[in-house]
C-alpha cells in the first residue's frame, strides 16, 4: 500500500504554511515528495508516513544523504520531525532538481547519441562511486531515480533504500569483488 498522498500533503502544508506553493512530485511505498516553492527558492520535501516505515529506515536515508557530497547526487539540506494531528512525521528537505527522470525520457522515446550516452554513463559512474566511497549502497538505482537537470546532467535521487555496507539488518550487502564463503 503506498503512502497516503492526501494526508502527507496536508502535513507538508502545515510544515510550510507560508510557502507560495506545495506541489506533489511523487509517492512511494512509505513517503511522498513535494516541491516547496518559497519566492525564488525551491526545495524538495520528503514526508514519511509513520504507519508504513520504521525510524531506522529514515535514519539510514538521512545518514546516506549526509555522507555524500557530489554534484551528481541530490544534496541534503535539513531534516526534522513535525507533529500533525497528534502524530510525529519525519521529514527530509533536499535540493530540488528541475527536470525529468531518465525513466520518463526513455519512456518518451528519447534516444541519446553515443557521445551523450557516454557522458551520461561517465557522470552516473562518478556519482555512484561517490556514494560507494562513503560506504553506502544505493540499492534502488534505476532510471526513475535519476533526474536529468535543465542542462541534461544526471542527478541520483531517492536514497530511501540505501544502506551502509556494514549494515547487516534486513539483508546483507555483498562487497563487489569479494567472494562469499560459499564460492
Amino acid at each position: 500500500m503506498p503512502a497516503d498522498r492526501t494526508l502527507l500533503e496536508r502535513v507538508a502544508i502545515s510544515l510550510f504554511p507560508l510557502a507560495d506553493e506545495v506541489a506533489h512530485l511523487g509517492t512511494g511505498g512509505f513517503a511522498c515528495t513535494f516541491r516547496i516553492r518559497e519566492g525564488d527558492r525551491q526545495t524538495a520535501l520528503k514526508i514519511i508516513d509513520p504507519g508504513l516505515s520504521e525510524r531506522e529506515r529514515v535514519d539510514r536515508e538521512l545518514n546516506a544523504l549526509q555522507r555524500v557530497t557530489n554534484d551528481g547526487v541530490v544534496q541534503f539540506l535539513a531534516h526534522g520531525v513535525h507533529k500533525f494531528e497528534g502524530v510525529d512525521y519525519c521529514w527530509i528537505r533536499m535540493e530540488f532538481i528541475e527536470g525529468r527522470s531518465l525513466g520518463a525520457e526513455l519512456g518518451a522515446g528519447v534516444v541519446f547519441t553515443p557521445l551523450e550516452a557516454l557522458d551520461l554513463i561517465s557522470r552516473l559512474t562518478d556519482a555512484a562511486a561517490s556514494i560507494w566511497a562513503q560506504g553506502t549502497a544505493h540499492r534502488d538505482l534505476s532510471p526513475n531515480n535519476i533526474i536529468l537537470d535543465a542542462d541534461g546532467r544526471p542527478v541520483i535521487v531517492d536514497l530511501g533504500l540505501a544502506r551502509h555496507v556494514d549494515d547487516e539488518s534486513y539483508t546483507a550487502l555483498p562487497t563487489p569483488g569479494v567472494c562469499p564463503e560459499s564460492c
